[in-house]
């Protein structure tokens, strides 16, 4: 199977760092080094019978799946794009498309991004994308992926994550223009890994993080590329965490005081809140600054070193 095949193994998700970094003591010792792709691979091939969602949701071929809960006005958006849920565009188009059906139904006041893999929320953005680098094609991936965030962040509905496994690059933004951010507590890690494959965060990136932690900290996160277990992220990333056995429960429980606000009242302090990161979204020019960055010289030649390891651990 190639490289950029079907299995999509080359999302911006790796496991080695390209450079030996020390871990200066303002980070915690316990947080995470990255991982072997092949280790990776191995723990996290798909499984649907190993999901806490119906026989019916997973087994589905749609990318996304959007599943009604019975007991609330919350809906799960259901990543099924296996075996490492990459955003790619046609993932990123079908995440918007389900937002969007959900603002539409009467019945849903607030939806939850789950995984139907549980060791695995989402690979991030999709490297095949990035290169070998076309920039027609990534014009367009980039098109596609602010879209999604524009959407997600623009959303009147009360929006949360709950992850479970590894949640890095693009899959932490997504957490992080969530409402709300759940995770189990074991084997469980997230961050913003993007500076292990050479590659700068948006600004919109680090918009969201800083609304979450102390600039400080968000610099030697994202310098570092850091991964941080679930069990530590609550000082950063993470609004709270539970055993994977309470995690359904919690997701009931952690919405009722958004959806008991008064619509209007909520809906409005958050857009308050989210301007200026909006703002960075369907910032143009920011947009195709960072389309001629990825077709710089010392990133694809980064991005190609990323690959040939990728290459030669399948």
């Amino acid at each position: 199977m190639s490289l950029f095949g079907a299995s999509r193994v080359c999302s911006l998700f790796v496991r080695a760092p390209l450079f030996a970094t020390p871990r200066p003591a303002a980070l915690s010792t316990q947080w995470l080094s990255i991982r072997s792709t092949t280790a990776f691979l191995q723990a996290s091939s798909f499984s649907s019978s190993s999901s806490s969602f119906s026989a019916a949701a997973a087994s589905s071929s749609s990318l996304v799946n959007i599943r009604k809960h019975e007991n609330s006005r919350m809906a799960t958006i259901l990543l099924n794009s296996p075996p490492v849920n990459a955003l790619t565009k046609q993932t990123l188009d079908a995440l918007a498309s389900a937002i969007k059906e959900c603002e539409q139904d009467d019945e849903i006041d607030g939806i939850v991004f789950r995984s139907c893999n549980p060791k695995l929320f989402t690979a991030g953005l999709d490297i095949a994308s990035f290169y070998p680098y076309d920039v027609d094609k990534f014009r367009s991936y980039w098109s596609s992926v602010r879209h999604f965030w524009s959407t997600l962040l623009q959303t009147p509905l009360f929006t949360m994550a709950a992850i479970q496994g590894f949640c890095p690059g693009g899959g932490c933004a997504l957490a992080l223009a969530t409402d709300y951010r759940l995770a189990v507590d074991q084997n469980t890690s997230i961050g913003l890994n993007e500076s292990q494959i050479g590659l700068v965060i948006p600004k919109w990136f680090r918009t969201m993080l800083l609304d979450v932690v102390p600039k400080r900290d968000a610099e030697l996160l994202c310098q570092l590329g850091t991964m941080v277990p679930s069990s530590e992220a609550t000082q950063n990333y993470l609004d709270r965490v539970v055993p994977e056995s309470e995690l359904d429960q919690e997701i009931e429980a952690s919405a009722a005081p958004f959806l008991a606000i008064p619509k209007h009242a909520r809906v409005e302090t958050k857009q308050l809140f989210r301007a200026e990161t909006i703002a960075d979204v369907l910032n143009d020019e920011e947009a195709e600054q960072l389309v001629g960055m990825i077709g710089r010289v010392q990133v694809q030649e980064t991005l190609a070193i990323v690959v040939a390891r990728l290459k030669k651990k399948k």
